[in-house]
């Protein structure tokens, strides 16, 4: 809504008739809705405005369609049965009254601007089916119908030839009849799913008009392909049934949609036009400048002798018939120095943290005061960028002075042209403490201030970010993606500019497409199966596989389930198998021995009192400082790195020995409304970790703000949303549940059955549409049918979409009657609009549930790359102080590898040494050398099997002190 109370062309959505009254001020600032039976009031405020309100009417059940039609622009009624049609004849002052008395609580009064949003149609079923239903023309059957229309058609011209015959339908609307799904509206992209669809409509020819009810059909020809024309218009027929079944040519026309099926038909023109483009741009590439591509992309159908089915990477037993196999922490104080972009707390009694830039130090008696330049948000203070990114800065002449103590910690601050693409990490909304400026703020002549595009010159004392656009892939950490899901774990991790996944593994198909899809071709070598198969080939020396020595960081999310609390029994042989393929992590790490490593798991994995002897946790933490690893345990929040949902995740960091260990990624957003909590227990009694209540520089992302741009789709029958292709939902959703959903309030927020039943506000009527007492879902501490709280952060986002579950049931929206959608599951989860999943509704939000939330991969990229670089600025690296390390672990040298880059570390007693160092990049990855086990040959029964295999030996050898030297070449130790 803009300054005026207008809805952009976004926001209308499907509404048409809106209805505007002119209230009194409203000056509670208060912005919740305010429900009135089927009508809810918004509220925004403005600073200088008065209040905007509008309303938006939610779905009624109407037992006649003749109920909407009869629904003008003005005849609206409130709760009361008032007709604001009636309220605008009355006074100003007498309608405030009256509507303040039947809409709103005591303490708030009406706005100047309210809003009556009536949809077009919210029907699910055609007209034709309700009570009182009359044809717009008169009813027959269809084979009668074609009958007369031919007639009609001979006596105005003669018909000649064999060619197909077409008459236009309209006032159209296509359905479905199944068990579950009784007569319900459907949208044509939906017609392979079925085996028949049916339509009712007006079938016409000139001026003869006859209706149709319930014809069927399973043909829709779709014209215009191949031609010159941008669109497929309005070239796309149907052919029934009977007409096919008759072998006649007859084809009816679709012409203009009823209003209850607009919602369905205008998306699937869309899709539509969109596999017109995809086809003609295939068949122009097979027919330009005379070259043959896609020779295979298309078969002749005379070319198919017969089909099969074939089962990709399954295994002998399948139904088909083709299968194929396939730490100990110093504390310091930061140092902070001119020109540094810092965070500082302005307001001892605030825990909000302010942008400034440091420009002098001074002392006055026994304090340390600094001079700040303020940093400003720019959609706080320019008002022609309401919309600005949250982290982005203007440079300002406004100066501070303040305590030392009051600044928090650094920041990354960089600047770029106005026409420039901003890339990750700042363009992230500040997640990782990443900001940008683009514009500084110039005061004019009369007192007021302009924002213009930045001169560089001003800002030359600055400190600059690092620049992710000027790091050599050389220089990044080789990735190893175990359990890599849909990647977005992985490509949080690259966003941070320090490691570049050049391997991927996982065991489900759909997901590891989906990480393909959305990486850079050419980069990252996928592996399709099992972790275990893929360390067995490891170890026998595959080519396909990485070698001991080619990997710099290992990072995975085992499987859950076998730690989770939604899991019933943890002790089943498949949970079993989840639980140990932690193991299999450490095997990793003990096999290619990387620089640094990262696992993700739910806090559930940490043992804190019970089962302490079982807990599988302690027990990898154990192995992997027993390989030498320096170790970090980090309990970390989505919420708390800009995600707008309650994801607590349990980390394991750890680096070798000798490098410089990340540090724990510092809250960038505040805490909801949620308690304090501990992770784990050690033997001294403290906890491994614990959420902490720190300053921050933003609020916490709300559900409502993180979707608040998606368009209002109401129950999302129509299953597409042109500009938004995965704003629909993952299942099916029956009339039965649908009507369940309806009937939870929409206020106060956070409503769920429980909720409405036990606290007094459902009728026993509405309570015999859910199931009966003695079942979890309909408890008093039960969940389902729970709708989500917008000015929290949404619940967990889990691998199924279960809105009647007891546990996680709360995740139907606010105020539409629905679930929410994949595209909302994926705002908060934090994967990116422009990223693609691979597969069915129901798998994409299984991908996005197992992932982790890609602001907290994010922040914990940029911890390992100011670990790896020894910076976070725009400057050279730092090199690792390898002044405690014991061991000397070079790079090996193999035919056609090379020389290594980076710095060696030396045995300090090698004849050759040198005190330069010319790259200040950490050390090099570790020695091995290639070993075959070459058995003897044997006879008899017991030689069946044997065959010589090759593996890779790790050869590590004690050293005394080491020096870190330039040799410039071929790295010597002794």
């Amino acid at each position: 809504m803009d300054r005026q109370g207008h809805l952009s062309k976004g926001q209308r959505g499907p509404y048409s008739m809106v209805y505007r009254q002119e209230t009194a001020n409203l000056e509670s600032a208060s912005s919740r809705p305010l429900l009135c039976d089927d009508t809810e009031i918004y509220g925004s405020h403005v600073d200088v405005d008065p209040f905007e309100t509008h309303a938006r009417t939610r779905s009624r059940s109407l037992s006649s369609p003749s109920e909407l039609g009869d629904v003008d622009d003005g005849d609206v009624l409130t709760a009361g049965g008032l007709g604001l049609k009636a309220l605008q004849d009355k006074t100003r002052e007498e309608t405030s009254s009256d509507i303040e008395e039947l809409l709103l609580p005591k303490h708030v009064s009406l706005s100047t601007n309210v809003e009556v949003r009536i949809p077009v149609s919210t029907l699910t079923q055609p007209r034709s089916l309700f009570d009182g239903a009359e044809p717009p023309a008169p009813q027959t059957t269809e084979a009668k119908a074609v009958a007369v229309l031919l007639d009609s058609l001979k006596s105005r011209e003669p018909i000649e030839g064999e060619g197909f015959l077409e008459f236009e339908i309209d006032d159209f609307s296509i359905y479905i009849d199944a068990p579950q799904y009784p007569n319900e509206l459907r949208p044509l992209q939906h017609l392979n799913k079925a085996d028949r669809f049916f339509f009712d409509g007006i079938l016409s020819v000139a001026d003869s008009r006859l209706y149709l009810k319930r014809v069927p059909f399973r043909e829709l020809p779709v014209g215009n392909y191949g031609d010159e024309h941008h669109s497929v218009g309005d070239q796309i027929w149907i052919r029934s049934i009977l007409n096919e079944r008759l072998n006649k040519e007859i084809y009816y026309k679709l012409g203009s949609p009823s209003v209850e099926y607009a919602r369905y038909y205008h998306p699937f023109l869309w899709i539509a036009d969109l596999a017109k483009h995809v086809i003609d741009y295939c068949e122009h590439l097979r027919t330009t400048d005379r070259r043959a591509v896609f020779d295979v992309a298309k078969v002749r159908e005379e070319d198919i002798i017969s089909t099969h089915t074939v089962d990709w990477f399954g295994t002998p037993p399948t139904s088909a018939n083709l299968f194929c196999e396939s730490r100990g922490v110093s504390r310091q104080s930061e140092e902070f120095e001119v020109g540094d972009a810092v965070l500082a707390q302005t307001q001892s009694t605030s825990l909000d943290l302010e942008n400034f830039m440091l420009e002098a130090f001074f002392i006055e008696g026994t304090k340390k005061y600094v001079r700040l330049r303020r940093l400003l948000r720019r959609r706080l203070v320019d008002p022609s960028t309401p919309k600005a990114p949250l982290n982005e800065l203007v440079y300002s002449e406004r100066l501070i002075e303040i305590e030392a103590k009051s600044i928090a910690r650094r920041c990354l601050v960089r600047v770029f042209r106005t026409d420039e693409r901003i890339p990750a990490p700042y363009d992230r909304n500040g997640t990782g403490d990443a900001f940008f400026i683009t514009h500084q703020e110039l005061a004019t002549g009369d007192g007021k201030t302009r924002f213009v595009p930045v001169d560089p010159g001003a800002l030359s004392l600055l400190r600059q970010g690092f620049n992710p656009n000027c790091t050599a892939k050389s220089e990044r950490l080789r990735g190893l993606d175990l359990f890599c899901g849909g990647g977005n774990f992985g490509r949080g991790l690259e966003d941070g500019g320090a490691i570049q996944m050049r391997w991927a593994n996982d065991i489900w198909g759909e997901a590891i497409h989906t990480y393909m899809a959305n990486t850079t071709p050419g980069t990252c070598t996928p592996f399709l199966g099992s972790v275990d198969d893929l360390l067995r080939q490891a170890l026998l020396g595959s080519k396909k596989t990485p070698r001991p020595g080619e990997v710099d960081f290992i990072s995975g999310g085992s499987p859950c389930p076998g730690f989770s609390l939604l899991t019933h029994d943890k002790t089943t042989d498949k949970q079993r198998k989840n639980q140990s393929l932690v193991a299999s992590f450490a095997s990793y790490v003990d096999l290619y021995r990387p620089q640094y490593g990262l696992l993700e798991n739910v806090v559930q994995m940490v043992q804190s009192k019970h089962n302490r002897d079982e807990c599988v946790f302690s027990q990898l933490v154990s192995a992997i400082v027993g390989l030498g690893y320096q170790t970090q345990i980090l309990f970390l929040d989505a919420w708390s790195f800009g995600a707008s949902q309650s994801r607590s995740r349990v980390f394991l960091m750890f680096a070798a020995p000798g490098l410089r260990v990340p540090k724990a990624p510092i809250p960038t957003h505040s805490r909801p409304d949620v308690p304090l909590r501990k992770l784990g227990l050690m033997s001294n009694g403290q906890s491994f970790s614990q959420r902490e209540h720190l300053p921050t520089p933003f609020k916490f992302v709300s559900a409502m703000e993180a979707t608040g741009d998606l368009p209002d789709i109401q129950d999302s029958k129509a299953d597409y949303c042109v500009g938004f292709p995965d704003h629909r939902l993952t299942m099916g959703y029956t009339p039965t549940l649908r009507k369940q959903v309806q009937h939870i309030p929409t206020q106060p927020w956070g409503m769920s059955f429980s909720k409405a039943y036990y606290g007094g506000s459902m009728d026993e009527s509405t309570r015999q549409l859910y199931p009966m007492q003695g079942k979890a879902r309909v408890s008093k501490i039960s969940r389902g049918w729970g709708r989500i709280e917008p000015n929290s952060v949404f619940p967990t986002i889990t691998t199924t979409c279960c809105p009647t579950d007891a546990r996680v049931g709360q995740i139907n929206h606010w105020y539409q009657p629905r679930p929410i959608t994949i595209l909302e599951a994926r705002r908060a989860q934090g994967f990116l609009d422009s990223e693609v999943l691979v597969g069915s509704a129901l798998n994409q939000y299984r991908i996005v549930g197992n992932s982790v939330a890609r602001q907290v991969a994010l922040a914990l990229g940029l911890a390992i790359r100011e670990a790896w670089f020894g910076t976070m600025l725009d400057e050279k690296p730092v090199p690792q102080n390898a002044a405690d390390n014991d061991y000397v672990i070079t790079k090996s040298i193999e035919a056609g590898l090379g020389a290594p880059s980076g710095p060696i570390l030396l045995d300090s007693s090698s004849d050759e040494q040198s005190a330069g160092v010319s790259e200040p990049l950490p050390r090099e990855t570790p020695l091995t050398t290639p070993a075959i086990s070459d058995m003897s040959e044997r006879t008899g029964p017991d030689a069946r099997g044997k065959r010589t295999s090759t593996f890779y030996v790790e050869v590590v050898a004690k050293r005394h002190r080491p020096t870190i030297v330039n040799l410039g070449g071929y790295s010597v130790s002794s």
